[in-house]
């Protein structure tokens, strides 16, 4: 069951759902989340600093790896369900021909700034990234059951825990 925006408040309230800082006003099923500071390449250089140096014109067939400014967290609850995420582009971006994720499952145990993969597939729009900027959504999904590991958990190898910005791939680690 996707919750509501009353929900994800009422959840946020609890400490079962964590989004810092809080993007107003809460969707009626979503939180916005915004584009954070560092631009990626694929093997995890550094492009660009959107705070330090500005707005960076992503060309058309650009890949970067970003990061939402928010930090997010679903802890292991005290009592009731845990939350698992989708992380979504916003459609105004999308019709812009950005994409903005690939990978958009939050596990149960979550915690860090997510990564977005972030591609123009615009023919010919240039598009103007900056830091700060409404870039993505993610609702959340109430969990049915319990499962026998939290993200984070040693016997995952969960990789990304934790994350303070963009993170290029470690499957080969």
């Amino acid at each position: 069951m996707i919750l509501s925006d009353q929900a994800i408040r009422q959840a946020m309230q609890e400490h079962r759902l964590i989004i810092d800082p809080l993007l107003e006003p809460v969707q009626p099923t979503s939180v916005d989340l915004r584009l954070g500071d560092m631009l990626l390449d694929e093997d995890g250089g550094v492009v660009w600093d959107l705070q330090g140096s500005g707005p960076y014109k992503m060309m058309p067939g650009d890949f970067f790896l970003g990061s939402t400014l928010e930090w997010v967290h679903l802890p292991r609850p005290a009592m009731g369900h845990a939350f698992a995420g989708i992380l979504v582009g916003k459609s105004s971006r999308a019709r812009e021909g950005l994409q903005v994720e690939a990978a958009g499952y939050v596990d149960p145990g979550w915690r860090g700034k997510l990564t977005l993969e972030l591609f123009n597939m615009a023919r010919n729009r240039i598009q103007i990234l900056t830091y700060g900027m409404l870039i993505c959504q993610i609702r959340f999904e109430w969990v049915d059951g319990s499962f026998n590991h939290w993200y984070g958990d040693p016997d995952l190898g969960s990789h990304y825990q934790g994350a303070g910005g963009p993170q290029a791939s470690r499957l080969e680690q």
